[in-house]
């Protein structure tokens, strides 16, 4: 008898950055699992009160912004794996790639506290004990955390007796595991640090037709070369170059769909002077020449 659900909560968030959702089991009382899918900008969480609830979460994809009580940021990115604990949390979340999916294994103490199988012998206490103390993981050299991990995940589109199992074979491998041999240093920035990094991003965006140095970046924002480049890496998971040259390679694909702009002309909007280098650029993000793309994007809409 296959006894596969949808999930016991939805919750979908929609603003003007974009959409996201949220799908939750409760898998044991006081222990949810959930699968975050989001392609917005931000979102708020209604958990940041809770006392009593800790928990992991696993970026699969995407890069995801928390900001803490301290006023730190912490930043999660594709693999990594970090114990969070609710007490830090302010409830906003953001997602500096304006993608994230991720993986949430979440606790709530009061709630959970004998309700796990007492043949297994976990104790919830201690594990928030060794975990939330500011640390991230990285679990990547672990096969037996990338079969655990992979078991979790394919448990979200089977049933609740596959998510039971997946819950309780991650929390004992969370019991068992010797932490500090997985220890990765988390990357926390102050939110001030983190304001102006985004200027960055925003100068760059809107003023797609000019190529910044990184001395005239540095000093606008006020933060030196080095530090710039390494924290901005750290929110956007690239560098300042790459990130530049993405946007204007998209801000070009929308003009080839939706304006009668020549290529010469798109090629200048988006800072480039040469016609053949924005030709090239073009075809090293995208695989087709910007002529090959306008074509299929009108003969895929019928146009």
């Amino acid at each position: 008898m296959n006894n596969t659900k949808t999930s016991d909560v939805l919750l979908r968030f929609e603003n003007e950055t974009g959409t996201g959702q949220i799908e939750a089991y409760e898998v044991f009382p006081g222990i949810l699992l959930s699968y975050s899918n989001f392609h917005l900008e931000q979102c708020e969480s209604n958990y940041t009160q809770s006392q009593n609830m800790f928990g992991f979460e696993y970026c699969i994809g995407g890069k995801i912004q928390w900001d803490r009580q301290d006023g730190k940021s912490a930043f999660l990115s594709a693999g990594s794996f970090m114990p969070y604990d609710y007490r830090q949390s302010i409830g906003r979340f953001l997602f500096p790639q304006k993608n994230y999916q991720g993986i949430s294994f979440g606790i709530q103490l009061s709630k959970a506290q004998g309700q796990l199988p007492p043949n297994f012998h976990i104790d919830l206490e201690r594990l928030r004990e060794r975990f939330c103390m500011g640390n991230n993981l990285d679990l990547s050299s672990s096969p037996l955390a990338t079969n655990v991990l992979g078991i979790v995940q394919a448990s979200l589109y089977q049933t609740d007796l596959h998510r039971k199992l997946a819950c309780l074979q991650l929390l004992l491998f969370l019991q068992d595991l010797q932490w500090t041999e997985y220890t990765a240093q988390p990357i926390y920035l102050p939110s001030s640090q983190v304001r102006k990094l985004k200027q960055v991003a925003d100068i760059i965006l809107n003023n797609l037709e000019h190529h910044y140095t990184l001395h005239e970046l540095s000093q606008t924002i006020g933060i030196p070369v080095t530090t710039m480049r390494r924290h901005f890496a750290s929110i956007y998971g690239c560098s300042v170059a790459k990130f530049a040259r993405k946007h204007r390679v998209e801000e070009a694909q929308r003009l080839l769909r939706e304006t009668e702009l020549t290529t010469s002309q798109i090629a200048s909007v988006v800072g480039y002077d040469n016609p053949s280098k924005f030709a090239s650029v073009f075809r090293s993000n995208t695989a087709m020449t910007p002529q090959s793309y306008r074509k299929k994007s009108r003969e895929q809409n019928g146009a």
